[in-house]
Parts: C-alpha cells; structure tokens; sequence
C-alpha cells in the first residue's frame, strides 16, 4: 500500500512538471512568433516609407518646366544615316588565313596534331589552332544585305 501511495504522488508530481514545462514552453513559443511578427511588420512599414521618399525624390528631381533634353528637337525630317564603312568591310571580305570568316582549321602536320593533343589534354583547348588563328581575325557578316 506505501509503495503505491509512492508511486501515485510520483506520477502526480511528474504530471505537474511536464504540464509546468509545457505551459512554459507554448508561452515561450507565442512569445518568439509575436516578436517575429512584431518585427515583420516594422520592416514592412519601413520599407514602404522608405520607398514612398525615393519615389517623391526621383518625381521632384525630373519634374521641370524644361523639355527632356536640352530643348532643341532633334532629327524632325526623319532622315537616315548610314554609319557603315564600306571600305572596312571590303578590306575584310578580302582576308585570307586560318580562321577567317569563321572558317574551321584543320591541322594536317603530324607533329603539329601529336602537339595539339598533348596540349589539349594540359590545358583543355586546342593551343596550337590557337596560336595559328590571327587575334583580329573576321567573322562571317551575317547581316540582311539590305
């Protein structure tokens, strides 16, 4: 009989401290999500207002009685300018080498291929091909010939 009387405050006494951790753990809870949502809503309001001033700041600044520019309308006939140089683009269609006009280069030297492989496999491009291609060279022009 003593020994469940033991027992039987044990389990009550026990009962009491999970309830007491429990009921201080959802206050403990409640009180970290009303922070964060207190928190939330500070930077919301914060970030609104600090927009609402860049926004009447960048209004202020661009509102004059002025035009846009510097007040003389430009181009009124529509006119075209042509901004090509036509003598470039002569000298360029007649360049001749590796790789011109987007051409591929094939290697056909032995030597120069075992090169190339071994150089590719150190560096992860073909550096002989490379070395051949001149650094200005042309691309193919692409454009409507209109």
């Amino acid at each position: 009989m003593r020994v469940q009387r033991i027992f039987r405050q044990f389990k009550h006494t026990a009962y009491r401290k999970i309830r007491q951790a429990t009921i201080g753990d959802c206050l403990l809870k409640v009180l970290f999500v009303l922070s964060c949502s207190l928190i939330t809503v500070v930077l919301i309001i914060q970030k609104y207002h600090s927009l609402s001033n860049f926004k009447k700041t960048l209004y202020y600044r661009y509102i004059s009685d002025e035009p846009f520019f510097d007040g003389s309308p430009r181009n009124v006939e529509g006119l075209r300018v042509d901004w090509h140089d036509y003598a470039l683009i002569a000298a360029e269609t007649e360049r001749h080498g590796p790789g011109e006009h987007g051409k591929p280069l094939k290697l056909r030297d032995p030597g120069d291929i075992k090169l190339n492989d071994k150089l590719y496999k150190e560096n992860g491009y073909s550096a002989v091909v490379s070395d051949l291609i001149a650094l200005n060279r042309s691309i193919p022009d692409i454009r409507h010939p209109q």
